[in-house]
């Protein structure tokens, strides 16, 4: 089954009925969280994005309903308005934990396709952890024990629907913490593998991981130094 991760940033005035919308649509967790506009005020003033102040959601979906999504995203919340928002999707490139592959399926998924989503090759990766918070440190532990490099936290809080913490054990309503953490291709199961066996689904940090292919990367030392290595 491919999962693909929906983000959506629209206007903080319109945040509420955002977050109607996905309960509503039945997305199992979508993440909720602060942003502001970067563009100068005269491209926001053609777009009619004046508010500079946004929301930005974000949720992992089957493929299936990712697309029911942007397609309700238009047709029920007028996405295509000017200024209204945007959204996008990226394909999930693989998930770890049956647990985790389930809930963020909402179930449709079957029994051993826990491991791969795509078949489309990176030499990057981004590692996306959601835990409950003050589980950072942990998650963190159990990444550089396996080889990352380091990571990036966001603070969210979570809202979704109620039959997904009734049987997930999930706090919906609790605040997490995301993080963010690229690395090579070749750690990143086994960065995904410690991490899940210290904080994943079993365990009080009810972390959910998952990563999606990098297409460019820029920042790392390491992608810099192959790159004058190689001249």
């Amino acid at each position: 089954m491919q999962l693909s991760y929906l983000i959506t940033i629209v206007k903080r005035s319109a945040a509420e009925d955002f977050t109607t919308f996905f309960k509503e649509e039945g997305v199992p967790l979508t993440l909720r969280m602060l942003g502001v506009g970067t563009a100068r005020d005269n491209v926001r003033r053609l777009l009619g994005l004046a508010e500079v102040e946004k929301e930005v959601f974000m949720c992992a979906v089957p493929e299936f309903k990712a697309q029911a999504l942007m397609k309700n995203l238009v047709l029920k919340m007028d996405l295509d308005v000017v200024g209204r928002g945007i959204a996008y999707t990226v394909p999930i490139s693989s998930v770890v934990g049956a647990n985790t592959l389930h809930y963020l399926s909402g179930n449709a998924a079957e029994k051993g396709e826990e491991n791969k989503m795509s078949e489309k090759k990176q030499d990057y990766e981004l590692i996306v952890i959601i835990t409950n918070k003050a589980y950072v440190e942990t998650v963190m532990d159990a990444a550089y024990a396996a080889g990352a490099g380091g990571g990036t936290v966001i603070h969210a809080r979570g809202t979704g629907s109620e039959q997904a913490e009734k049987f997930f054990g999930v706090s919906l309503a609790s605040e997490k913490e995301m993080i963010f953490i690229v690395l090579k291709d070749a750690v990143k199961e086994a960065v995904m593998k410690a991490v899940n066996a210290t904080a994943g689904m079993q365990t009080p940090a009810k972390s959910l991981i998952f990563s999606m292919p990098v297409t460019d990367v820029a920042g790392l030392r390491e992608v810099y130094r192959e790159q004058f290595e190689t001249k």
